[in-house]
């Protein structure tokens, strides 16, 4: 068994037990790293994929912001490197399992097929934006989709969305789309879009954007890739992460929610939407670039 834990110096690790009788537990070790890493990792799990090891960790930490205190909360892994024997253990760089404003305390399971399946709170604690923009509707919160979780050839915990989703497509349209053209499209806001891009050297302040929705975007430029949502994140800005190349793009929408699964899932952005949900659209902007896109409408 693990379990999350903050010491008395305030310093995040987690700590394993092990039990003869799963009734009485015993203290075996504790998992941290050589240097500080967050007060506190909470929500831990543990497992093997393809013959490697991961612990799951969400790491807080408070740290200063032009001389005021923030608490920044990350979600993330470790690969793992353990017999569960003896007391050595190597722990890898920390990766974060998700880039997006709503994403916090994953559990993890396997089912009979032997897949390792995720779920994923789709919120934050402490943000300093809205979670709670539904709560006047009487509700609050939601969960990812179910991803599957797999390994790729660098060694990284990856994800997907559980093949058993295709059952809830209905095709809007599919194809081809060419340099400088682009594409644009209607949409509901349960859809369902994948996005092929035949990469070219972008010249120097060229690149491409992806709308979604009402105002929502994604943008690629200097290596960049970024998520937009100031128009429609009750308070949510913009999230980033810095890509040598954007070669896929998997994209899941529901009424409040958007799922970006970016390069096989390498990267990830999870993220509440409040827009209007009237006249929604998808478009790609013109860049030296084509690719293949599906666009589904997602059955509820």
């Amino acid at each position: 068994m693990i379990q999350g834990a903050r010491d008395r110096n305030d310093r995040g690790s987690i700590l394993l037990f092990e039990s003869g009788d799963l009734l009485h537990w015993a203290y075996r070790l504790r998992f941290c790293t050589a240097e500080p890493f967050g007060y506190m990792w909470e929500c831990p799990n543990y497992l093997k994929v393809d013959g490697r090891q991961f612990l799951i960790a969400c790491s807080q930490e408070i740290r200063q912001d032009d001389g005021r205190q923030v608490k920044e909360n990350r979600c993330g892994y470790f690969p793992l490197n353990y017999d569960f024997e003896g007391s050595e253990y190597v722990l890898g760089e920390y990766r974060m399992l998700d880039r997006g404003f709503d994403f916090y305390a994953p559990q993890v399971f396997r089912d009979e097929a032997g897949r390792w399946i995720l779920l994923g709170w789709m919120s934050t604690p402490d943000a300093d934006y809205d979670c709670e923009a539904t709560i006047k509707n009487g509700w609050v919160h939601a969960m990812t989709i179910p991803r599957e979780l797999y390994v790729n050839g660098k060694g990284w915990l990856c994800q997907r969305p559980l093949k058993e989703l295709e059952g809830m497509r209905r095709e809007i349209c599919s194809g081809q789309f060419e340099p400088e053209s682009g594409f644009s499209s209607e949409v509901p806001a349960c859809f369902e879009l994948k996005v092929d891009i035949n990469n070219t050297p972008l010249p120097s302040g060229r690149a491409w954007e992806l709308r979604l929705r009402e105002s929502a975007a994604l943008r690629y430029a200097d290596g960049v890739l970024s998520l937009d949502m100031s128009g429609c994140g009750a308070g949510r800005t913009v999230r980033q992460v810095p890509l040598d190349e954007v070669y896929s793009l998997w994209i899941l929408s529901d009424t409040s929610s958007l799922e970006i699964f970016v390069n096989g899932g390498e990267e990830v952005f999870t993220t509440r939407i409040y827009d209007s949900m009237e006249n929604l659209h998808v478009e790609f902007s013109p860049a030296r670039c084509g690719g293949r896109i599906e666009l589904y409408e997602l059955k509820s």
